[in-house]
């Protein structure tokens, strides 16, 4: 087999970190983390030589990214929770996380779309991806390599909202060349991959077989959890999802929205008239509480923070005048923080709980990963709680940061260790189906003039049900047929449903949400081999034709590059293949 290029990328909602390895990496040792981020020909100082790059860019005379934007420019970010924007609030949600009030912050610029932004700042990150690769081979082995480029998404991450990132990816760059390849992959899973995986540590081993994991992924923007049952930990990683991931828009940017929020309510309209380059997410105000924010724990003494921002007003507890600083006590960080870490906790116990209910796995290690997991007071809230519960063990791997990026890689490296999952939706069809006598609505019923039996419409069938086990060789499927008139195009398009209710409807309603269309194409596909009929018409001679044609939609939840899929299949053959549509355009 062809030596490649092994890309793990963790596109983040703060931060982003990219590593990388050839196929043939026998150890640790060879995977490569990219360090080095200057960019757009200026100097990023110390900042250039950093684990992960921020995910923000600026428009201007030229566009920046990352450390190459200056400080004070106006900058957008936290872009990648946009792609998500419609789906389903989850119970634990920053529900004020859109009203943060800083220039960039969960904006767009005005001629700019989500997936339009998303796509110029991947495509900035690919070309020094690549640049970086460049400098390691020579060009003509590059140009020869094929590269597998492995991206990672939230657990909760709609299906919609993972398309959207593989489309964007390949409008900037990622898998456009001869060989290259797209797959996707939850971060929890690459969190384990990177911290459980003997290959990596040895005989380090933070598990033994048939333990329970739950691996907590806190980033910038989200929180997901997946627990896992440990199958085999050596010589390979296998793990089987014991129940379906949660997770929340919640992370370390919800302390940025209330910090925002504090110092509003303290110091009106002095804050909100300044302009996003003194107090937006570029702003040096920001870095500042950054920093505050990562080295802040529990245990501190009480002390008082100072946050340099020019403001017209006086002398007070909250603002040095002489100094220039909004001033924040111990007591202001700690409610900063109180009600994130009280919806991570929350989650904890939902996974926890979930897991002894549905696999009878109990659960006992918490593997708390990625940038917010760095933080002391998160890690010290947690480990106190698990000691309120009998034998639950918190630990934090190293390199956790990056641990989402490793595991990508490693994934990539080694194939993937989640053998067994939980279907997170309900996923099926709207289709007429026999009247039931006392069950069904008269007002939805009528008669099928091919068959002469009685129809209901607007039932639906759920071949795959939230919650069920999924495995790589899981498919569902279900059958349809239709009347098709001989000079009719054989080609129409399919809807897709989704429900995320514990108990998916019977009929079509509120609570049934469309995922997206499937392109039915029977082409090729000779209709004299199914049952006809003329249909019956005021006039004899203009009675035409209509076959009944049967066929059956399958539904593949996961191929090998990450991606639900479909297959239509006429008389137990294959006459097509399909990726779901969610409307999101392949062109720029």
């Amino acid at each position: 087999m062809a030596r490649k290029l092994i890309v793990g990328i963790d596109y983040g909602t703060t931060f982003t970190g990219v590593s990388y390895a050839w196929s043939d990496a026998a150890n640790a040792s060879e995977i490569y983390l990219i360090t080095s981020w200057a960019s757009n020909g200026s100097s990023a100082g110390s900042y250039g030589h950093q684990n992960q790059v921020p995910s923000k860019i600026s428009y201007g005379v030229q566009q920046r990214w990352g450390y190459g934007i200056e400080a004070g420019a106006e900058a957008f970010c936290w872009t990648k929770l946009l792609l998500d924007r419609h789906a389903s609030a989850t119970e634990f949600d920053d529900k004020m996380l859109r009203e943060i009030d800083g220039g960039g912050i969960l904006t767009l610029p005005s001629w700019k779309s989500a997936e339009q932004v998303v796509t110029d700042f991947l495509q900035h990150l690919y070309n020094h991806v690549m640049k970086h690769i460049a400098g390691t081979v020579t060009s003509p082995i590059l140009e020869v390599t094929a590269i597998d480029f492995w991206f990672t998404v939230p657990a909760l991450w709609s299906i919609r909202a993972q398309e959207a990132t593989r489309v964007a990816a390949r409008r900037a760059g990622f898998g456009s060349s001869t060989g290259d390849t797209i797959h996707m992959i939850k971060e929890p899973e690459a969190a384990a991959m990177a911290s459980l995986n003997s290959t990596i540590h040895g005989n380090k081993q933070l598990i033994k077989a048939g333990e329970g994991i739950l691996v907590c992924d806190c980033g910038g923007g989200t929180v997901d959890l997946s627990s896992y049952d440990a199958r085999t930990v050596s010589p390979k990683l296998i793990l089987d999802q014991v129940c379906f991931s949660e997770g929340a828009k919640c992370g370390s940017t919800t302390i940025d929205r209330a910090f925002h929020g504090l110092v509003q309510e303290r110091f009106g309209a002095a804050f909100s008239k300044l302009p996003p380059a003194k107090k937006g997410a570029n702003s040096k105000f920001m870095a500042e509480f950054e920093s505050r924010k990562r080295a802040f724990g529990s245990l501190d003494h009480d002390r008082t923070y100072g946050f340099f921002l020019k403001m017209d007003v006086e002398d007070s507890q909250y603002y040095e005048e002489d100094e220039c600083e909004v001033l924040l006590s111990s007591a202001d960080m700690r409610s900063l923080f109180y009600p994130v870490v009280e919806r991570v906790i929350g989650l904890l116990k939902q996974q926890v709980e979930a897991s002894q209910t549905g696999d009878g796995v109990k659960i006992k290690t918490i593997l708390l990963v990625a940038g917010f997991g760095a933080s002391r007071y998160l890690q010290d809230a947690i480990d106190r709680w698990c000691k309120t519960m009998t034998g639950l063990t918190l630990v934090r791997p190293e390199k956790s940061w990056e641990a989402i990026c490793l595991g990508a890689t490693v994934c990539g490296l080694q194939g993937r260790a989640i053998e067994t999952k939980k279907a997170r939706y309900h996923i099926g069809f709207v289709f007429n189906k026999s009247f039931r006598k006392g069950i069904d609505d008269e007002k939805k019923s009528y008669i099928d003039w091919f068959t002469k039996r009685k129809m209901t419409r607007g039932r639906m069938a759920w071949p795959i049900k939230r919650g069920e086990t999924i495995t790589p060789q899981t498919e569902k499927s279900r059958d349809f047929t239709q009347n098709w008139l001989n000079m009719s195009e054989k080609k129409w398009t399919l809807n897709i449903w989704q429900c995320t209710h514990a108990t998916a409807p019977d009929f079509h309603d509120a609570n049934v949400q469309k995922l997206g269309v499937v392109e039915i194409d029977l082409t090729g596909v000779n209709l004299t081999v199914f049952p006809s009929k003329k249909k019956p018409e005021a006039h004899p001679y203009k009675a035409r034709k209509y076959y009944k044609v049967e066929y059956e939609v399958v539904i593949v939840p996961e191929n090998d590059l990450g991606f639900i899929h479909f297959k239509v299949l006429v008389r137990g053959e294959t006459v097509g293949e399909a990726k779901l549509n969610c409307g999101i355009k392949a062109e720029s």
